[in-house]
């Protein structure tokens, strides 16, 4: 879980980290709640995003409750990613490194027992003894509302050889494992993430 997290945790240290999260995830904020698709943006803020896993991390706080003020853009169905399976799960990271997610949504990390991530434990307690890595961090924990879709369970020791693309290839929508201390999820792509806020330690 440690591993996982440490690289988006060392760069969000960095000053250039929000810029670099905008610029690689963007978010409605940016861009604006709109009715069409726009292919230049990193991610999208109309309707049809939800159909296609392409939302950007703000767009259910941001355009979902409002798009249906704009009389030509229909409110969109609820997410489904071969099979909509919703659940609400847990990360705990830095008071430096929280309002970064908060603001500009996670960033898969690159390596970790399944591979290069975005791990979540499935309960605030259980953040405590998974956040142990060297360069992990504590004091700020989020709970998410994520879409796990299809769950591919992995044994103890998972595969650190596995990316969203494999996953994906093999039909399944993210991975869970416990690797001694409790169940864990992955996902591979930020959009799966519905909302995200700070709940108190």
């Amino acid at each position: 879980f440690a591993d996982a997290a440490e690289a988006e945790e060392r760069e969000a240290l960095n000053a250039s980290h929000k810029l670099h999260m905008e610029s690689r995830w963007g978010s409605c904020a940016r861009y604006r709640c709109v009715s069409y698709f726009v292919r230049r943006h990193a991610c999208q803020c109309n309707s049809g995003c939800a159909r296609y896993g392409s939302c950007c991390p703000d767009y259910y706080a941001r355009c979902h409750h409002s798009s249906h003020h704009h009389h030509h853009a229909p409110a969109p169905p609820p997410p489904a990613h071969h099979g909509g399976r919703v659940m609400t799960l847990y990360h705990q990271t830095g008071p430096g490194v929280g309002p970064l997610i908060l603001a500009n949504g996670f960033k898969p990390g690159t390596q970790g027992w399944c591979g290069g991530g975005i791990y979540f434990a499935t309960s605030p307690e259980a953040t405590k003894t998974k956040a142990i890595g060297p360069d992990s961090h504590k004091g700020f924990l989020i709970e998410a509302t994520v879409d796990v879709g299809t769950v591919k369970f992995m044994p103890r020791t998972c595969d650190r050889s596995l990316t969203g693309q494999t996953v994906q290839s093999e039909g399944y929508d993210s991975v869970s494992f416990d690797p001694g201390d409790g169940q864990e999820y992955i996902i591979y792509a930020n959009s799966r993430i519905l909302s995200v806020r700070q709940i108190p330690m």
